[in-house]
Protein backbone atom coordinates (compact mmCIF):
# COMPACT_ATOMS: atom_id res chain seq x y z
CA UNK A 1 0.00 0.00 0.00
CA UNK A 2 2.94 2.56 0.87
CA UNK A 3 4.27 1.64 -2.92
CA UNK A 4 0.57 2.76 -4.11
CA UNK A 5 0.01 6.10 -2.02
CA UNK A 6 3.09 7.27 -3.21
CA UNK A 7 2.98 6.36 -6.71
CA UNK A 8 -0.32 7.90 -6.54
CA UNK A 9 0.88 11.18 -4.82
CA UNK A 10 3.18 11.92 -8.23
CA UNK A 11 6.25 10.20 -6.69
CA UNK A 12 7.85 8.02 -9.28
CA UNK A 13 8.01 4.35 -8.32
CA UNK A 14 11.11 2.42 -9.88
CA UNK A 15 10.48 -0.65 -11.65
CA UNK A 16 6.83 -0.42 -10.49
CA UNK A 17 6.10 -3.35 -13.83
CA UNK A 18 8.22 -5.74 -11.68
CA UNK A 19 7.14 -4.46 -8.59
CA UNK A 20 3.45 -5.32 -9.76
CA UNK A 21 4.54 -8.84 -11.12
CA UNK A 22 6.20 -9.44 -8.01
CA UNK A 23 2.27 -8.56 -5.91
CA UNK A 24 0.68 -10.89 -8.45
CA UNK A 25 2.83 -13.98 -7.79
CA UNK A 26 2.68 -13.37 -3.93
CA UNK A 27 -0.66 -13.00 -4.11
CA UNK A 28 -1.16 -15.93 -6.12
CA UNK A 29 1.16 -18.37 -3.95
CA UNK A 30 0.07 -17.11 -0.26
CA UNK A 31 -3.97 -16.20 -0.97
CA UNK A 32 -5.74 -16.95 -4.63
CA UNK A 33 -4.23 -21.15 -4.64
CA UNK A 34 -4.79 -22.15 -1.07
CA UNK A 35 -8.34 -21.14 -1.13
CA UNK A 36 -8.69 -22.42 -4.76
CA UNK A 37 -7.44 -25.80 -3.34
CA UNK A 38 -9.58 -25.98 -0.85
CA UNK A 39 -12.77 -25.42 -3.24
CA UNK A 40 -14.62 -28.44 -1.93
CA UNK A 41 -14.42 -27.52 1.61
CA UNK A 42 -17.93 -26.83 2.48
CA UNK A 43 -16.90 -24.61 6.02
CA UNK A 44 -15.63 -21.20 4.58
CA UNK A 45 -14.05 -20.38 8.18
CA UNK A 46 -11.39 -23.48 6.91
CA UNK A 47 -11.20 -22.61 3.38
CA UNK A 48 -10.84 -18.91 3.62
CA UNK A 49 -8.72 -18.62 6.40
CA UNK A 50 -5.70 -17.34 4.82
CA UNK A 51 -7.43 -14.01 3.71
CA UNK A 52 -8.10 -13.41 7.36
CA UNK A 53 -4.48 -11.52 8.01
CA UNK A 54 -5.37 -8.98 5.49
CA UNK A 55 -7.69 -6.02 5.68
CA UNK A 56 -9.74 -4.94 2.96
CA UNK A 57 -7.39 -2.61 0.62
CA UNK A 58 -4.96 -5.96 0.76
CA UNK A 59 -8.53 -8.03 -0.61
CA UNK A 60 -8.86 -5.53 -3.16
CA UNK A 61 -5.38 -5.81 -4.67
CA UNK A 62 -6.10 -9.83 -4.02
CA UNK A 63 -9.07 -9.34 -6.34
CA UNK A 64 -6.97 -7.12 -8.95
CA UNK A 65 -3.96 -9.65 -9.17
CA UNK A 66 -6.50 -12.59 -9.57
CA UNK A 67 -8.43 -11.29 -12.05
CA UNK A 68 -7.27 -15.26 -14.33
CA UNK A 69 -7.05 -17.18 -11.72
CA UNK A 70 -9.30 -16.42 -8.62
CA UNK A 71 -12.25 -19.60 -8.82
CA UNK A 72 -15.97 -18.21 -9.03
CA UNK A 73 -16.38 -19.36 -5.59
CA UNK A 74 -13.26 -17.97 -4.45
CA UNK A 75 -14.71 -14.32 -5.06
CA UNK A 76 -17.84 -15.10 -4.78
CA UNK A 77 -17.68 -16.33 -1.10
CA UNK A 78 -14.35 -15.45 -0.22
CA UNK A 79 -12.38 -12.17 -1.10
CA UNK A 80 -15.03 -10.17 -2.33
CA UNK A 81 -17.37 -10.34 1.40
CA UNK A 82 -14.48 -10.68 3.60
CA UNK A 83 -13.37 -7.08 1.82
CA UNK A 84 -17.08 -5.84 1.71
CA UNK A 85 -16.95 -6.30 5.65
CA UNK A 86 -14.17 -5.19 6.65
CA UNK A 87 -14.59 -2.24 4.83
CA UNK A 88 -18.05 -1.44 6.71
CA UNK A 89 -20.03 -2.40 3.63
CA UNK A 90 -18.95 0.74 1.52
CA UNK A 91 -17.52 0.60 -2.09
CA UNK A 92 -16.74 4.45 -2.19
CA UNK A 93 -15.00 4.48 1.06
CA UNK A 94 -13.03 1.49 -0.55
CA UNK A 95 -12.15 3.11 -3.71
CA UNK A 96 -11.15 6.25 -1.71
CA UNK A 97 -9.00 4.77 0.27
CA UNK A 98 -6.96 3.24 -2.73
CA UNK A 99 -6.77 5.99 -4.70
CA UNK A 100 -9.12 4.62 -7.24
CA UNK A 101 -5.90 2.83 -8.58
CA UNK A 102 -6.87 -0.13 -10.64
CA UNK A 103 -11.14 1.38 -10.51
CA UNK A 104 -11.46 0.17 -13.97
CA UNK A 105 -10.48 -3.65 -13.77
CA UNK A 106 -11.72 -4.10 -10.48
CA UNK A 107 -15.23 -2.70 -12.08
CA UNK A 108 -14.80 -5.19 -15.01
CA UNK A 109 -14.06 -7.97 -12.13
CA UNK A 110 -17.10 -6.94 -10.66
CA UNK A 111 -18.98 -6.82 -13.33
CA UNK A 112 -17.59 -10.43 -14.65
CA UNK A 113 -18.79 -12.28 -11.56
CA UNK A 114 -22.10 -10.19 -11.43
CA UNK A 115 -21.53 -7.92 -8.33
CA UNK A 116 -21.38 -5.20 -9.61
CA UNK A 117 -25.05 -4.33 -8.86
CA UNK A 118 -23.88 -4.79 -4.78
CA UNK A 119 -20.57 -3.39 -5.11
CA UNK A 120 -22.53 0.07 -6.76
CA UNK A 121 -25.55 -0.45 -4.35
CA UNK A 122 -23.07 0.14 -1.33
CA UNK A 123 -22.55 3.77 -1.98
CA UNK A 124 -24.71 5.78 0.20
CA UNK A 125 -24.67 8.41 -2.31
CA UNK A 126 -25.81 6.80 -5.93
CA UNK A 127 -25.02 9.96 -7.34
CA UNK A 128 -21.23 8.85 -6.99
CA UNK A 129 -22.05 5.80 -8.80
CA UNK A 130 -23.26 7.52 -11.70
CA UNK A 131 -19.66 9.36 -11.25
CA UNK A 132 -17.72 6.64 -11.25
CA UNK A 133 -19.74 4.77 -13.93
CA UNK A 134 -18.89 8.11 -16.12
CA UNK A 135 -14.83 7.81 -16.10
CA UNK A 136 -15.50 4.24 -16.51
CA UNK A 137 -17.14 4.88 -20.20
CA UNK A 138 -15.21 8.20 -20.87
CA UNK A 139 -11.58 7.72 -22.62
CA UNK A 140 -11.93 4.37 -24.41
CA UNK A 141 -11.07 6.12 -27.97
CA UNK A 142 -7.82 6.32 -26.49
CA UNK A 143 -7.37 2.66 -25.42
CA UNK A 144 -4.84 0.71 -27.49
CA UNK A 145 -7.45 -2.12 -27.35
CA UNK A 146 -11.28 -3.02 -28.00
CA UNK A 147 -11.05 -4.39 -24.55
CA UNK A 148 -12.33 -1.53 -22.60
CA UNK A 149 -15.03 -1.12 -24.76
CA UNK A 150 -16.19 -5.11 -24.21
CA UNK A 151 -15.78 -4.21 -20.63
CA UNK A 152 -18.33 -1.43 -20.77
CA UNK A 153 -20.48 -3.49 -22.12
CA UNK A 154 -20.06 -6.02 -19.88
CA UNK A 155 -20.81 -3.83 -17.04
CA UNK A 156 -24.04 -2.16 -18.59
CA UNK A 157 -25.32 -5.61 -18.67
CA UNK A 158 -25.14 -5.91 -15.13
CA UNK A 159 -26.49 -3.34 -13.70
CA UNK A 160 -29.15 -2.75 -16.42
CA UNK A 161 -31.94 -4.04 -14.35
CA UNK A 162 -30.62 -3.66 -10.74
CA UNK A 163 -29.51 -0.24 -10.69
CA UNK A 164 -31.78 1.26 -13.88
CA UNK A 165 -31.10 5.27 -13.44
CA UNK A 166 -26.76 4.30 -13.17
CA UNK A 167 -27.53 2.37 -16.59
CA UNK A 168 -29.16 5.17 -18.09
CA UNK A 169 -26.58 7.60 -17.38
CA UNK A 170 -24.06 4.95 -18.97
CA UNK A 171 -26.61 5.45 -21.70
CA UNK A 172 -26.43 8.92 -21.75
CA UNK A 173 -22.25 9.27 -21.35
CA UNK A 174 -22.03 6.93 -24.45
CA UNK A 175 -24.46 8.98 -26.42
CA UNK A 176 -22.51 12.14 -25.38
CA UNK A 177 -19.07 10.36 -25.88
CA UNK A 178 -20.09 9.28 -29.74
CA UNK A 179 -21.03 13.22 -30.67
CA UNK A 180 -18.27 14.64 -28.72
CA UNK A 181 -16.27 12.52 -31.10
CA UNK A 182 -18.53 12.84 -34.50
CA UNK A 183 -17.86 16.97 -33.19
CA UNK A 184 -14.07 16.29 -33.26
CA UNK A 185 -14.16 13.72 -36.34
CA UNK A 186 -12.47 11.13 -34.39
CA UNK A 187 -13.12 8.05 -36.40
CA UNK A 188 -12.27 5.67 -33.47
CA UNK A 189 -13.86 6.99 -30.83
CA UNK A 190 -17.29 6.87 -33.13
CA UNK A 191 -17.08 3.40 -34.00
CA UNK A 192 -16.54 2.37 -30.29
CA UNK A 193 -19.28 4.86 -29.04
CA UNK A 194 -21.80 4.33 -31.84
CA UNK A 195 -21.44 0.66 -31.52
CA UNK A 196 -21.75 0.67 -27.85
CA UNK A 197 -24.83 3.01 -27.95
CA UNK A 198 -26.84 0.38 -30.60
CA UNK A 199 -25.91 -3.04 -28.50
CA UNK A 200 -27.09 -1.11 -25.43
CA UNK A 201 -30.64 0.03 -26.90
CA UNK A 202 -31.19 -3.25 -28.51
CA UNK A 203 -31.34 -5.18 -25.58
CA UNK A 204 -34.67 -3.26 -25.08
CA UNK A 205 -35.50 -2.16 -28.13
CA UNK A 206 -36.60 -4.65 -31.07
CA UNK A 207 -36.32 -2.83 -33.96
CA UNK A 208 -32.48 -2.02 -33.87
CA UNK A 209 -30.75 -4.76 -36.33
CA UNK A 210 -27.40 -5.47 -35.11
CA UNK A 211 -26.56 -7.92 -37.42
CA UNK A 212 -27.56 -4.97 -40.44
CA UNK A 213 -26.03 -2.12 -38.32
CA UNK A 214 -22.78 -4.14 -38.48
CA UNK A 215 -22.84 -6.71 -40.96
CA UNK A 216 -22.40 -9.21 -38.32
CA UNK A 217 -24.24 -12.59 -37.91
CA UNK A 218 -27.71 -12.95 -36.20
CA UNK A 219 -27.00 -11.81 -32.33
CA UNK A 220 -30.13 -12.94 -30.68
CA UNK A 221 -30.93 -15.98 -32.39
CA UNK A 222 -29.32 -18.44 -34.26
CA UNK A 223 -31.98 -20.52 -37.00
CA UNK A 224 -32.31 -24.37 -37.28
CA UNK A 225 -30.59 -24.28 -40.63
CA UNK A 226 -27.88 -22.95 -39.21
CA UNK A 227 -27.88 -26.05 -36.64
CA UNK A 228 -27.84 -28.69 -39.28
CA UNK A 229 -25.38 -30.27 -41.42
CA UNK A 230 -25.51 -29.52 -44.56
CA UNK A 231 -28.20 -31.97 -47.13
CA UNK A 232 -28.76 -34.44 -44.29
CA UNK A 233 -30.09 -31.43 -41.65
CA UNK A 234 -29.45 -33.35 -39.22
CA UNK A 235 -28.34 -31.68 -35.46
CA UNK A 236 -25.17 -32.62 -34.00
CA UNK A 237 -24.85 -32.12 -30.22
CA UNK A 238 -21.93 -33.17 -28.37
CA UNK A 239 -21.39 -33.01 -24.56
CA UNK A 240 -18.18 -33.39 -22.65
CA UNK A 241 -18.24 -34.89 -18.98
CA UNK A 242 -15.22 -35.64 -16.85
CA UNK A 243 -14.56 -38.39 -14.55
CA UNK A 244 -14.71 -37.17 -11.10
CA UNK A 245 -17.62 -37.57 -8.56
CA UNK A 246 -19.58 -34.52 -9.85
CA UNK A 247 -19.10 -35.49 -13.67
CA UNK A 248 -20.67 -38.97 -12.91
CA UNK A 249 -23.50 -37.85 -10.95
CA UNK A 250 -24.15 -35.51 -13.59
CA UNK A 251 -23.97 -37.75 -16.22
CA UNK A 252 -26.36 -40.44 -14.72
CA UNK A 253 -28.99 -37.09 -14.19
CA UNK A 254 -28.05 -36.53 -17.74
CA UNK A 255 -28.98 -39.85 -19.42
CA UNK A 256 -32.68 -40.36 -18.26
CA UNK A 257 -33.60 -36.95 -19.88
CA UNK A 258 -33.75 -39.12 -23.55
CA UNK A 259 -36.79 -41.38 -22.67
CA UNK A 260 -37.24 -44.36 -25.26
CA UNK A 261 -40.26 -43.15 -26.46
CA UNK A 262 -38.51 -39.91 -27.91
CA UNK A 263 -34.96 -41.07 -28.48
CA UNK A 264 -33.21 -44.23 -29.45
CA UNK A 265 -30.21 -44.85 -27.49
CA UNK A 266 -26.79 -46.75 -28.68
CA UNK A 267 -23.68 -46.83 -26.95
CA UNK A 268 -19.78 -48.02 -26.98
CA UNK A 269 -17.80 -48.64 -23.93
CA UNK A 270 -16.20 -45.25 -24.55
CA UNK A 271 -19.60 -42.79 -25.31
CA UNK A 272 -23.35 -42.75 -25.55
CA UNK A 273 -25.60 -41.43 -28.54
CA UNK A 274 -29.29 -40.64 -28.71
CA UNK A 275 -30.87 -39.64 -32.13
CA UNK A 276 -34.31 -38.53 -31.82
CA UNK A 277 -37.43 -40.71 -33.04
CA UNK A 278 -39.98 -37.77 -34.01
CA UNK A 279 -39.89 -34.19 -35.09
CA UNK A 280 -36.40 -33.04 -37.02
CA UNK A 281 -33.13 -35.30 -36.73
CA UNK A 282 -31.18 -34.91 -33.95
CA UNK A 283 -28.14 -36.35 -32.98
CA UNK A 284 -26.59 -36.25 -29.33
CA UNK A 285 -23.03 -37.61 -28.12
CA UNK A 286 -21.89 -37.34 -25.14
CA UNK A 287 -18.19 -39.14 -23.85
CA UNK A 288 -18.97 -41.38 -20.30
CA UNK A 289 -17.01 -40.08 -17.72
CA UNK A 290 -14.33 -42.63 -17.41
CA UNK A 291 -11.59 -43.37 -14.89
CA UNK A 292 -9.60 -40.16 -14.68
CA UNK A 293 -6.28 -40.76 -13.13
CA UNK A 294 -5.68 -43.39 -15.62
CA UNK A 295 -6.80 -40.92 -18.27
CA UNK A 296 -9.34 -43.44 -20.20
CA UNK A 297 -11.77 -40.17 -19.93
CA UNK A 298 -9.13 -38.28 -22.54
CA UNK A 299 -9.10 -40.68 -24.62
CA UNK A 300 -12.87 -41.10 -24.58
CA UNK A 301 -13.26 -37.64 -25.23
CA UNK A 302 -10.91 -38.08 -28.25
CA UNK A 303 -11.91 -41.35 -29.74
CA UNK A 304 -15.73 -39.18 -29.72
CA UNK A 305 -13.94 -36.46 -31.68
CA UNK A 306 -12.05 -38.78 -33.91
CA UNK A 307 -15.40 -40.66 -34.52
CA UNK A 308 -17.95 -37.36 -35.27
CA UNK A 309 -14.98 -36.30 -37.46
CA UNK A 310 -14.60 -39.80 -39.70
CA UNK A 311 -18.66 -39.68 -40.39
CA UNK A 312 -18.35 -36.05 -41.01
CA UNK A 313 -20.70 -35.10 -38.35
CA UNK A 314 -20.02 -31.88 -37.32
CA UNK A 315 -21.23 -30.72 -33.78
CA UNK A 316 -23.13 -27.47 -34.07
CA UNK A 317 -23.77 -27.14 -30.11
CA UNK A 318 -21.20 -28.13 -27.87
CA UNK A 319 -21.89 -28.42 -24.40
CA UNK A 320 -19.80 -28.94 -21.26
CA UNK A 321 -20.98 -30.52 -17.75
CA UNK A 322 -17.80 -30.42 -15.53
CA UNK A 323 -16.29 -28.08 -13.39
CA UNK A 324 -14.75 -25.02 -14.40
CA UNK A 325 -11.17 -26.22 -14.14
CA UNK A 326 -12.23 -28.93 -16.52
CA UNK A 327 -13.17 -25.95 -19.08
CA UNK A 328 -10.47 -25.32 -20.50
CA UNK A 329 -9.78 -28.98 -22.02
CA UNK A 330 -13.50 -28.76 -23.31
CA UNK A 331 -12.87 -25.40 -25.54
CA UNK A 332 -9.60 -27.07 -26.52
CA UNK A 333 -11.48 -29.81 -28.26
CA UNK A 334 -14.71 -26.98 -29.55
CA UNK A 335 -15.15 -27.82 -32.55
CA UNK A 336 -15.14 -24.43 -35.24
CA UNK A 337 -18.65 -25.76 -36.56
CA UNK A 338 -20.03 -24.72 -32.73
CA UNK A 339 -22.78 -22.41 -33.18
CA UNK A 340 -24.32 -22.72 -29.72
CA UNK A 341 -21.89 -23.76 -26.72
CA UNK A 342 -22.84 -24.43 -23.33
CA UNK A 343 -20.20 -23.90 -20.38
CA UNK A 344 -22.03 -25.36 -17.34
CA UNK A 345 -18.95 -24.57 -15.34
CA UNK A 346 -19.03 -21.85 -12.47
CA UNK A 347 -17.70 -18.72 -14.26
CA UNK A 348 -18.05 -19.86 -17.40
CA UNK A 349 -18.23 -16.74 -18.75
CA UNK A 350 -14.54 -15.76 -18.22
CA UNK A 351 -13.82 -18.29 -20.83
CA UNK A 352 -16.27 -16.41 -23.88
CA UNK A 353 -13.21 -15.33 -25.55
CA UNK A 354 -11.41 -18.62 -25.46
CA UNK A 355 -14.61 -19.70 -27.03
CA UNK A 356 -14.42 -17.62 -29.28
CA UNK A 357 -11.15 -18.05 -31.12
CA UNK A 358 -12.25 -21.69 -31.60
CA UNK A 359 -15.49 -21.27 -32.75
CA UNK A 360 -15.65 -17.22 -33.95
CA UNK A 361 -19.47 -17.60 -34.64
CA UNK A 362 -20.73 -19.46 -31.51
CA UNK A 363 -23.77 -18.23 -28.84
CA UNK A 364 -22.00 -18.61 -25.93
CA UNK A 365 -24.17 -19.61 -22.69
CA UNK A 366 -22.52 -19.45 -19.31
CA UNK A 367 -22.75 -18.35 -15.93
CA UNK A 368 -20.82 -15.24 -13.94
CA UNK A 369 -21.16 -17.36 -11.01
CA UNK A 370 -21.74 -20.43 -9.73
CA UNK A 371 -23.59 -23.39 -12.74
CA UNK A 372 -26.31 -24.88 -11.49
CA UNK A 373 -27.76 -28.32 -12.33
CA UNK A 374 -31.41 -26.84 -11.62
CA UNK A 375 -30.41 -24.84 -14.56
CA UNK A 376 -28.44 -26.74 -16.75
CA UNK A 377 -30.52 -29.64 -17.47
CA UNK A 378 -33.91 -27.97 -17.98
CA UNK A 379 -32.05 -25.86 -20.46
CA UNK A 380 -31.33 -28.74 -22.49
CA UNK A 381 -34.85 -30.36 -22.49
CA UNK A 382 -35.80 -26.60 -23.37
CA UNK A 383 -33.26 -26.44 -26.55
CA UNK A 384 -33.77 -30.29 -27.41
CA UNK A 385 -37.88 -29.82 -27.78
CA UNK A 386 -37.04 -26.82 -30.21
CA UNK A 387 -34.32 -28.39 -31.93
CA UNK A 388 -36.87 -31.52 -32.62
CA UNK A 389 -39.48 -29.33 -33.35
CA UNK A 390 -37.43 -27.52 -35.64
CA UNK A 391 -37.43 -23.79 -34.33
CA UNK A 392 -35.39 -21.25 -34.62
CA UNK A 393 -33.54 -20.49 -31.01
CA UNK A 394 -34.83 -16.53 -30.34
CA UNK A 395 -33.01 -15.98 -27.63
CA UNK A 396 -35.38 -13.16 -25.86
CA UNK A 397 -38.73 -15.80 -26.17
CA UNK A 398 -36.33 -18.73 -25.51
CA UNK A 399 -35.13 -17.05 -21.88
CA UNK A 400 -38.73 -15.89 -20.78
CA UNK A 401 -40.19 -19.47 -21.64
CA UNK A 402 -37.32 -20.97 -19.78
CA UNK A 403 -38.12 -18.66 -16.79
CA UNK A 404 -41.51 -19.37 -16.93
CA UNK A 405 -40.39 -23.49 -16.92
CA UNK A 406 -37.89 -22.88 -14.21
CA UNK A 407 -40.09 -20.77 -11.61
CA UNK A 408 -37.85 -18.73 -9.28
CA UNK A 409 -34.47 -20.70 -9.48
CA UNK A 410 -31.62 -18.58 -7.70
CA UNK A 411 -28.72 -18.26 -9.96
CA UNK A 412 -30.70 -17.86 -13.48
CA UNK A 413 -29.84 -14.60 -13.64
CA UNK A 414 -25.90 -15.02 -13.32
CA UNK A 415 -26.57 -17.01 -17.26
Amino acid sequence: MDYVQNRLGGEKVLEIEALNAMLETKALENFIRPINDLHEVENPAIRFRALTPLNAQELYYVIIAGERDLYTSSYINGVYPAMMQKMGNRGDSLLESVGFDHFKKFIKIAAGYNMLPNFLSSFPEQDRARVLMTAFVNGLDKSGSLEDGVDVADSYASISEDIKPVADQMLENVKRNYEDAVQSNNKKGMVIYDLLYKLFQSATDSTINLSKEFSIPPVYSVSYNALANGDTGRVVMQVFFYGDKDGQRNYQEFVPQFPSSLWKRSETKQWVSFSSLKGKPILVFANKPLDEQSGEVDKAQAALCSYLSEKDLNPTIVVHRGHSYYAPYTIEQLAPTAKIVFLGSCGGYHLIHDVLSHASDAHIIASKQIGKLVINQPFFDLLNDKLRNGNNIDWIPFWREFRTRAGKTEGFDDY
